[in-house]
């Protein structure tokens, strides 16, 4: 089973570098923008300011991550879904409690272990993105 890849953003880190430019653990997890790829209703204006798509096509890399998750979870069944989003997860909690950064169970969410809300915010987003 493929492991998904994580990126760097700045905006939602807990742990900058010290230049502050990046983010020192990669903390967000995505998928290609595009009608062809997650975003299947996109109108034409869409398209056309989509920020996501830009950033696509101005850094190649980026573009390479989106699309290894995209093509790790496009035929997968919920379970091995599941599997992926729960090891990518557990994977950024031990580079958080390697590096001394928060991450959601120290953020006082109540509602169930960080993990498991996350991995089901993943796959609500991968339905909705109609790769299940």
């Amino acid at each position: 089973m493929p492991k998904l890849k994580r990126s760097h953003d700045r905006k939602v880190t807990t742990l900058s570098t010290p230049n502050g430019k990046r983010s020192a653990i990669a903390n967000t997890f995505g998928l290609p923008s595009g009608k062809q790829y997650s975003c299947p209703y996109a109108t034409s204006i869409c398209e056309r300011i989509c920020y996501a798509g830009k950033l696509e096509k101005m850094y190649t890399s980026v573009r390479e991550v989106l699309l290894h998750n995209w093509n790790a979870l496009r035929n997968a069944d919920r379970y091995d879904m599941w599997a992926m989003i729960d090891t990518m997860l557990l994977d950024f909690k031990q580079d958080c409690d390697t590096k001394g950064a928060t991450h959601l169970a120290e953020e006082g969410n109540a509602s169930g272990s960080d993990t498991d809300v996350l991995a089901v915010n993943c796959i609500l987003r991968c339905n909705r993105r109609g790769l299940h």
